[in-house]
């Protein structure tokens, strides 16, 4: 009956695991609770928003190429909940309440415990409604996915698959390429002519502009800022916080347990006992060790005589980290309360960086920052006299401080030098005040502290490029093509040849490979599914490909050859058949509920901005 808990990919692995890698969860929300905002795809009334695949990736920050595949997940899940509505599908209190019992992480021994399951969501910035009305979604599902889950596939089936997949042949092969024929190949000017004639496409060159332009860089002002050591020790002395963000600490502590829902009594109880325990670490702090593994109830610790090795302030629960990561080494601190109960604890050592493990970055920052502060007056000084001196850089170049430099060939799609390879700037160039009327740029953020103004220095409308300019490449073109043909040919040749079983001309063959459907030995999965079509009754046979990129191939297959199969393999063949005919009937009840419910996709950069 558990068995999604414990075999998917869902429920306390989910839904407390992408919690705890980032994503905090800050209410009960579902497809459908989000309002207005912005959708990348709908199912029926389902929403799925950039929130929802911030969930999916439990956080994570991923590429916009992935994400079209986020999307098509979150919609076949939207398709199941729309199917289990319109079946009226609910999931009674007491399935609920068994499920979530039976989860191991809120267990105290044997039996299920409230205070457990409270805390351990709370921890993960989760309440219960929350994590149960996902258990729910979960279970829904369920019902509706595990048909698909047990696909029955016949012995006979099974074992006609797994002879095929292992059946070897044992192959050789010839490969003619261009390259073979390339010293016997000629093309003439005549030829190039006309191809150059005919492909006139092939050969046009867009509008495109040489640039003069300025670079206003907070980089660059940063790198010939100067700053006194003293101000460098200063600035690290008062934000030794930001420069130690990774500081760890040797923690030991005594925790007496209380838990959130523990009587006033029995709080009180545990307190009391924790204030004897610290009146009694000041009279002697070296009996730490011996009082912990005596009182401690925190088990993973109190053998070690409390001792939590180097811990980090992130990841811990606030109270314990505040007063831990504010003690001076050997410090003893007061009774501390947390969810867990009552803690006494000492630091035992202290991992930080030293001043002169962090200065050039210390420094780097406050030069960074001075930088920023005098960016912000350039900027307005550049953009004002790019804009008001419009018919030249050098005014703006003298007055900042710049150098004018100058560009290679830029055309609307690209730039070679990567700070013009910007939409922004490459349109306003090729704009009719800036190519027409010869004016300035404004001073256009190009990214990451980067201005530039650009004026045009030269243009070139579209045009084909002379003949006289292209003709090597195209000789090197037509050359290929036709060593290509011959290779095709000449290897044509030799494979009819040797189907006829006459000798072909002297032919080099690789070494022979075994070769399966399992393992195709490097060969593409096209070839291997030819060559064992191909008749074996009699031996050699020979089959011809034409190779990726021009040339051709002939096989020649020798011998064949049933592989025995062991059980061990035969039952995995079985469960990998059985998996792939459950993901088809899976994805085909996917398809029919497709056809069923309206699906409407938007374009998701939109709905993330």
């Amino acid at each position: 009956m558990f068995d999604l808990v414990h075999n998917n990919r869902t429920l306390v692995q989910v839904a407390l695991g992408a919690v705890g890698l980032g994503l905090v969860v800050t209410g009960g929300f579902t497809f459908s609770d989000y309002g207005s905002e912005p959708y990348v795809a709908k199912v029926a009334d389902r929403r799925i928003t950039a929130r929802d695949i911030a969930e999916e990736t439990r956080g994570q920050p991923v590429p916009d190429a992935m994400k079209p595949m986020i999307v098509d997940r979150l919609i076949q899940k939207s398709l199941l909940l729309a199917e289990a509505d319109k079946r009226y599908l609910v999931v009674p209190d007491d399935r609920l309440r068994d499920v979530i019992g039976a989860i191991p992480q809120f267990k105290k021994g044997d039996k299920f415990d409230h205070d457990t399951y409270v805390s351990m969501l709370s921890a993960q910035q989760m309440t219960p409604q929350l994590f149960e009305a996902k258990v729910k979604e979960d279970i829904r599902l369920q019902s509706l996915t595990t048909p698909f889950q047990a696909s029955i596939v016949s012995k006979v089936m099974a074992d006609r698959l797994a002879a095929a997949l292992v059946e070897q042949r044992e192959v050789s092969a010839v490969e003619l390429k261009a390259v073979q024929f390339l010293d016997k190949v000629a093309v003439s000017e005549a030829d190039a002519k006309k191809y150059y004639d005919a492909n006139q496409p092939e050969f046009k060159v867009p509008d495109r502009v040489k640039l003069e332009y300025l670079v206003l860089s907070q980089d660059e002002i940063a790198a010939k800022i100067s700053v006194d050591e003293a101000k460098v020790r200063e600035y690290f002395d008062k934000n030794q916080s930001v420069f130690n963000k990774e500081e760890s600490r040797k923690v030991r502590h005594i925790l007496i347990q209380a838990s959130a829902s523990a009587s006033q009594k029995d709080k009180a109880a545990a307190k009391a006992k924790a204030e004897e325990i610290l009146a009694e670490l000041k009279k002697d702090p070296s009996k730490f060790g011996e009082l912990a593994r005596k009182h401690s109830q925190d088990p993973t610790s109190a053998e070690k005589g409390g001792e939590l090795d180097y811990i980090r302030r992130a990841g811990q629960v606030k109270a314990f980290a505040d007063v831990a990561f504010g003690l001076t080494k050997n410090q003893l601190s007061s009774v501390v309360e947390t969810e867990f109960g009552y803690h006494i604890i000492q630091v035992l050592d202290i991992k930080s960086k030293t001043y002169d493990e962090v200065k050039p970055e210390v420094e780097k920052q406050l030069k960074r920052q001075l930088a920023q502060q005098k960016m912000q007056g350039l900027i307005d000084q550049f953009g004002e006299v790019v804009y008001q001196q419009a018919d030249s850089l050098k005014p703006a170049a003298e007055k900042i401080g710049l150098s004018i430099q100058r560009s290679d060939w830029v055309s609307k799609e690209q730039a070679s030098e990567p700070v013009l390879n910007n939409e922004k700037l490459r349109q306003a160039v090729f704009g009719d005040d800036v190519l027409l009327k010869k004016h300035n740029t404004e001073a256009i953020d190009v990214g990451n502290g980067v201005f530039v103004s650009a004026r045009i220095a030269e243009y070139q409308k579209a045009s084909v490029r002379p003949f006289a300019e292209v003709l090597p490449t195209i000789s090197i073109k037509l050359k290929t093509l036709k060593a290509n043909e011959m290779a095709a040919s000449e290897g044509k040749k030799a494979l009819a040849a040797l189907q006829a079983g006459q000798p072909a001309t002297a032919l080099n063959w690789t070494a022979t490979k075994q070769v399966s459907r399992r393992d195709p030995a490097g060969l593409p999965e096209k070839t291997v599914t030819e060559l064992f079509k191909l008749p074996t009754a009699k031996l050699p046979t020979y089959a011809g490909f034409d190779l990726p990129g021009g040339g051709y191939a002939v096989y020649k297959v020798a011998k064949g050859a049933e592989a025995k199969l062991d059980d061990a393999t035969k039952q995995g063949l079985l469960q990998a058949l059985q998996q792939s005919q459950s993901g088809a009937e899976m994805q085909a009840y996917l398809a029919t509920l497709q056809k069923r419910y309206k699906v409407e996709r938007a374009q998701i950069k939109a709905a993330q901005q």
